[in-house]
């Protein structure tokens, strides 16, 4: 049905009522011949009316119907739904039939009438709708024709032109593509220059603990042999007691120192290699721009600028610095993959 994917749950209740409701057969029972003249003939334009409305309202759009409507539309079609069982298992036998009979005629006469009252008014709305989106979508195709006929004649567009242009917009986006990629190597030295302050910061701090460190220990030793001396009657065992608590609490000493000596190295070491990364990377466009003439200068000069970023390098922050691979190294591992 028409917007029923966005109408209110309530709504869906109410088409699920009207379905159950158009499955009675309530027309034929009031005419029914086991009836005699207890029928409901009376009444059988409304019933035939009830089915037209129920048609009308099962195809309309409710997505716009306020839902106080909606809730009284549910609770009537329940009351009718209840008089047309009614009809259709009335009884002759039973007692004050005539009576039983002229009620439920009359009942199907006002809630007809007040069904009627608040359904024509959904479905002709939606038939204006239906009829403003038609003529405003008849419109704008009538406008929009009217544009591209104007441009294609003020313009003189022939199907050569369009082809050119499309050829000329495949150029300017593989152009751009290509300067995204170039672009995007420069933006990729922040992740460098984050790991550089990260690693500079914490050789700052190892820096202070083995300044730290170093404070402790001369200042250690220098009690332990000035102030800190054995009595002069103390005994051999007592001097060596002594003096191995001291060398343990020196040896702590001097490992700490060591350890954050070291620490200062290694990050101080990895601050240099992350710069030099972040300087090569940001320096990169400029070496791809340049080797864009010959395509052997290109290889070279972009041989020589990615073993300067990514190769291992020399620091003197460590003992064993690593030994810088040689492009020729490079060029041979390139060669082994392709082949």
């Amino acid at each position: 049905m028409p917007g029923e994917e966005t109408e209110h749950p309530y709504a869906h209740d109410l088409r699920a009522r009207i379905r159950d409701l158009r499955q009675l057969n309530v027309v034929e029972a009031a005419q029914s011949q086991a009836l005699g003249l207890l029928n409901f003939k009376d009444i059988v334009p409304q019933l035939v009316g009830l089915e037209i409305l129920l048609g009308k309202l099962a195809n309309a759009d409710l997505s716009s119907v306020p839902l106080k409507l909606v809730l009284d539309l549910n609770q009537r079609l329940q009351t009718i739904e209840k008089i047309c069982r009614r009809i259709e298992t009335f009884d002759i036998r039973q007692n004050n039939a005539v009576a039983e009979r002229d009620a439920l005629q009359s009942q199907i006469g006002d809630q007809y009438a007040e069904l009627f009252s608040r359904v024509m008014p959904i479905v002709g709305f939606g038939a204006a709708v239906k009829e403003d989106l038609e003529a405003v979508q008849a419109s704008l195709a009538n406008q929009v024709d009217a544009v591209v006929t104007s441009v294609l004649k003020r313009q003189g567009a022939t199907l050569d032109g369009i082809v050119a242009a499309s050829k000329q917009s495949h150029e300017i986006l593989d152009a751009m593509r290509t300067a995204s990629a170039k672009v995007g190597i420069s933006v990729h030295s922040r992740v460098f220059e984050e790991q550089a302050k990260e690693h500079k910061w914490q050789a700052t701090m190892w820096a202070l603990a083995t300044l730290v460190a170093a404070f402790v220990t001369v200042a250690w030793g220098a009690a332990a042999v000035w102030w800190l001396s054995p009595a002069p009657t103390a005994t051999a065992a007592v001097i060596v007691q002594e003096t191995l608590g001291k060398f343990i609490i020196f040896s702590g000493l001097s490992y700490a120192l060591l350890w954050s000596a070291r620490n200062y190295s290694a990050n101080r070491h990895n601050y240099v290699l992350n710069k030099h990364k972040e300087n090569s990377l940001r320096t990169f466009e400029t070496f791809a721009k340049a080797a864009d003439s010959d395509p052997d200068i290109k290889s070279a000069i972009l041989l020589q600028a990615t073993t300067s970023i990514f190769a291992a390098q020399a620091t003197g922050y460590t003992t064993k610095e690593p030994d810088v691979d040689q492009p020729s190294k490079i060029i041979e591992i390139m060669r082994s993959v392709k082949g």
